[in-house]
């Protein structure tokens, strides 16, 4: 079966009826052919990947205060559309609103890594928490890094590492 013929706008005019690697019916591409015939006759290594230490016990904080501060309450912080104020403070005293803010604002100082961690455990157990976490640290204090002259950069991302100000 020739499957040049079911693409949308017809064969290909510049492919050469009858060449060698249309004749084999296995695909209407020489590259995807060889891709196919590799995929089932070569075995892929696996990869593995460790956290460094310090990303390892950031990942095990985060877990344990999803787990145990966000889990209980998830359905209902859902259903009322709410993150209450206290759970907030609590993820800024972890660092959880600071995660891109350098520390000499008050912040965590973590790159996308850091960041990536903290999210997976808390959208494990809460994915508007995670959301939330994401605007704020994601959409607004990363754009105020990026663009925002020192003094503004004083004055908003303390408070917004602090919990004060939230973003979003």
């Amino acid at each position: 079966r020739n499957l040049s013929e079911n693409r949308p706008f017809g064969p290909n005019p510049r492919r050469k009826p009858g060449s060698s690697w249309e004749a084999d019916g296995r695909s209407s591409c020489p590259i995807r052919t060889v891709i196919l015939t590799r995929r089932h006759k070569t075995r892929h290594a696996s990869m593995e990947f460790d956290l460094p230490e310090d990303l390892a016990a950031l990942q095990d904080v985060a877990r344990r205060f999803a787990a145990d501060h966000i889990r209980p309450h998830a359905r209902t912080w859902d259903r009322e559309a709410d993150i209450p104020r206290e759970t907030i403070k609590q993820l800024a005293d972890l660092g959880f609103l600071g995660i891109f803010t350098p520390t000499d604002y008050g912040g965590a100082g973590l790159g996308d890594l850091g960041a990536s961690v903290i999210m997976e455990e808390i959208a494990r157990q809460c994915g508007a928490t995670a959301l939330m976490l994401d605007a704020h640290n994601a959409l607004c204090s990363a754009h105020i890094i990026r663009a925002a002259n020192d003094a503004q950069k004083a004055k908003y991302l303390t408070k917004l590492a602090a919990g004060e100000y939230q973003g979003a």
